[in-house]
């Protein structure tokens, strides 16, 4: 069937858990709720909100997850459905959007604040050349907080991408990681250039 696809898996006699691939405290919760969702003490309409949204399925395929009742009188519930419907098309043509208003920030933050924008790209330029040139961090804290000043300033201009990579990088550095931190720290390099 074309659910079975998507879930890459047989649904006959499956519990949820089984077909979401839960780990272990992802089926206790499932199970909790569940639980909770037949005592009847809450209504459905009011637990719906705590069931799982999503799933990544089959080549990173995005499943939503709708959890629906069936009752077999007027609040006893006899059944919980799933149904699952494939989101990815829609995913990353939000996704797309989300880029291209990005990007349209950034040029009209470069419009208004033209000088800003310029002493952005000599920070980095300043704080990608040095790292670069030493062999691993010399100063962590330095480096730490040089990393994190410039991440506020691309994260305050809507340079997203630049903002999350050197959010990478800080992780590298409090883990005191050094070919994670090389690698990302070229890969910036890329990113600017």
């Amino acid at each position: 069937t074309v659910t079975e696809k998507m879930f890459n898996i047989e649904l006959d006699d499956k519990k949820i858990w089984e077909v979401l691939r839960s780990n272990i405290e992802e089926k206790d919760y499932l199970i909790k709720w569940i639980k909770n969702c037949f005592k009847g003490f809450i209504p459905f309409k009011d637990l719906v909100g705590l069931a799982p949204k999503y799933f990544e399925g089959v080549s990173n395929q995005l499943i939503k997850l709708d959890f629906k009742p069936i009752y077999k009188g007027k609040n006893d519930l006899k059944h919980i459905i799933c149904v699952a419907t494939d989101v990815s098309k829609e995913a990353d043509l939000r996704s797309k959007l989300k880029k291209d208003e990005e990007k349209s920030n950034v040029v009209l933050n470069c419009i208004e604040r033209p000088f800003d924008f310029l002493e952005i790209i000599d920070d980095i330029q300043e704080v990608v050349e040095f790292y670069q040139a030493q062999s691993f961090l010399i100063n962590e804290e330095e480096a730490f907080r040089k990393f994190h000043t410039l991440k506020a300033k691309t994260g305050y201009f809507g340079l997203t991408s630049f903002t999350e990579r050197i959010h990478k990088i800080e992780h590298y550095i409090e883990k005191k990681e050094e070919p994670g931190f090389v690698d990302e720290v070229d890969e910036f390099d890329k990113d600017v250039y």
